[in-house]
């Protein structure tokens, strides 16, 4: 699920790229292990991993992506914005 830094980037709110594609994860999940792209995982309790998630078409797939209001409440919450 695309999340923090990388929804602002979605939703427009940034002019960067993220080097990152930051993702939410459930807390009870393993992280990937995938090298390429480079991953940045936030962890998340699994009701917020329901609330608040739109599913956007990106290249011919259903991709869950946070919702923009759960986007900037999200990265105020985890100081998430100041990576970038």
């Amino acid at each position: 699920m695309i999340c923090l830094v990388s929804a602002l980037a979605f939703h427009g709110l940034i002019d960067q790229i993220p080097p990152k594609v930051w993702i939410a994860n459930s807390r009870k999940n393993w992280r990937p292990r995938v090298s390429n792209p480079a991953l940045r995982v936030a962890r998340f309790p699994d009701d917020q991993m329901r609330r608040g998630v739109e599913h956007k078409k990106i290249a011919g797939t259903s991709v869950p992506v946070f919702g923009l209001a759960k986007t900037v409440a999200a990265c105020s919450a985890t100081g998430a914005a100041s990576a970038i």
